[in-house]
């Protein structure tokens, strides 16, 4: 028999003694909350996270430690007292607007690790300290995908790929973060071969996803990327795209999309060293604000 209390006794030993892999095992063996293992002591764990990061080295441990990352409780905006009687309820930070800032700390100080000397066999660990952030960082996670797959522009549609990482690395991020999610931010870093990947991991209808990433792979690059954007409802960037796609689209259309959306004032900065449409924007700018 282990009872708890001589468990966590044995733990804050290790820890005190800097045994990190010795406190994890036990933490893992007696299923106590890994969190033990840096709130019980938040500066010796910031200032020894190299030795933390060495001794645990397993990608599967580490990994299963960033994934149980949850802030710790407040204990201070919980109630005492509650009618004369102790309460039992206690706020989690993790559960209010705006938290997880000690979270995404811990993610940052091991990811600094883990890229300074583990960033060759230690992917898999990167994406889950990515994404184990409060709220999930997204868009670095699908930057080290790009990573693997050689490329950091835009490249044709295609599903083969010479790294094997990156088939589990996909399967690896759709696991740990929202699927429909990861297709949104793929696409916005007009990524069409990630995104195709993704969605072939999701629940997502073939007839639904395959002929719009088609249709965008075939396009020219300027209008592929308004095409996205304007799907993503970033309108700002999907104006300057359109701005760009001359002699494909011409003003008069740039015009109705600053209309639509009204997007004047970044109208009129993409057009400020042309008189003749800025003074066309400025003035469509001025008989909005009257109509209003």
């Amino acid at each position: 028999m282990c009872p708890r209390a001589l468990v966590l006794g044995s733990v804050r030993h290790n820890l005190n003694r800097k045994e990190f892999r010795t406190a994890f095992l036990t933490c893992r063996t007696h299923r106590i909350d890994l969190n033990v293992l840096w709130t019980y002591d938040e500066e010796l764990f910031f200032e020894n996270v190299g030795l933390f990061v060495q001794q645990i080295h397993d990608v599967e441990y580490i990994d299963l430690f960033l994934s149980s990352l949850k802030e710790p409780l407040s204990l201070e905006k919980a109630p005492a007292v509650v009618d004369g009687k102790p309460s039992r309820h206690i706020i989690a930070a993790d559960d209010r607007p705006g938290e997880g800032k000690k979270v995404s700390a811990v993610c940052d100080a091991i990811l600094a690790e883990l890229l300074a000397n583990c960033s060759s066999t230690h992917t898999q660990s990167i994406l889950t300290a990515h994404l184990s952030k409060i709220p999930p960082d997204i868009p670095s996670a699908l930057r080290v995908i790009a990573e693997l797959k050689g490329c950091i522009t835009m490249t044709p549609l295609m599903t083969d790929s010479k790294s094997p990482l990156l088939p589990r690395a996909i399967e690896h991020i759709c696991f740990l973060a929202d699927v429909n999610k990861l297709y949104d931010e793929a696409l916005g870093l007009y990524r069409l071969d990630i995104t195709l990947l993704i969605a072939q991991k999701s629940q997502k209808d073939p007839r639904e996803y395959l002929p719009f990433l088609r249709s965008l792979n075939e396009m020219e690059t300027n209008m592929s990327r308004f095409t996205i954007d304007d799907y993503l409802k970033r309108y700002s960037s999907a104006l300057m795209h359109l701005s760009k796609c001359s002699p494909t689209k011409s003003f008069d259309d740039v015009l109705a999309y600053v209309k639509k959306h009204k997007l004047f004032k970044d109208g009129m900065k993409l057009y400020n060293n042309n008189r003749e449409q800025y003074d066309v924007l400025s003035n469509c700018k001025i008989t909005n604000a009257r109509r209003c």
